[in-house]
């Protein structure tokens, strides 16, 4: 039997709290959403699995698709003239470039992550922005610990940094993973 090393097991566990945080991130921009008066909310793949059995915002319908949009609904359950709020997370997460933007209402929003590696963010920005997305967040590993993991890096150090006694990520694993928030823009 092998035994991972610390460092794996180190970076494992980073890996797992990233996702978690990407999910926190979503779940914190529906929530600024529902309040500003959203009313439908679409998960893709395996995007938050759990959340339409929890779903805490009273009037939000929930509706999930396991790949892209196209899959379909009814017409008389998904109202395509009214804003959404789109989560896409994970290994089955839609396809960016087929996201038909003319199909959805002006104001619908749309967390996803993607591998940085597959696109640049400034190109990512760009193609969004040619299909009417107005990119409004994209954030690396380095940004979601920083917001949401209570791990200092070497760009956040605590002014009391004792070296000998803080166990501090050095340089945070990066999970090779961004997570954006875009608007569908009237523009």
């Amino acid at each position: 039997m092998t035994t991972a090393s610390p460092c794996m097991d180190s970076e494992r566990r980073h890996r797992r709290l990233l996702r978690a945080a990407r999910c926190r991130f979503a779940e914190d921009r529906l929530a600024d959403a529902v309040s500003a008066g959203i009313r439908q909310a679409v998960l893709f793949g395996t995007a938050l699995d759990t959340f339409a059995a929890h779903n805490p915002y009273r009037g939000l319908r929930v509706f999930r698709f396991e790949h892209r949009f196209e899959c379909g609904v009814p017409e008389s359950e998904f109202d395509r003239t009214t804003p959404a709020f789109m989560i896409g997370l994970g290994p089955s997460r839609p396809v960016i470039p087929h996201l038909d933007a003319r199909a959805l209402a002006i104001g619908t929003e749309f967390v996803f992550d993607y591998p940085h590696d597959m696109i640049s963010p400034p190109d990512l920005a760009e193609r969004l922005a040619r299909t009417g997305w107005d990119v409004l967040a994209d954030l690396d590993s380095a940004a979601l610990t920083i917001r949401y993991l209570d791990v200092p890096t070497r760009w956040q150090q605590p002014a009391h940094h004792d070296p000998e006694r803080d166990r501090t990520l050095e340089s945070p694993h990066d999970s090779g993973v961004r997570v954006v928030h875009a608007r569908l823009d009237p523009s």
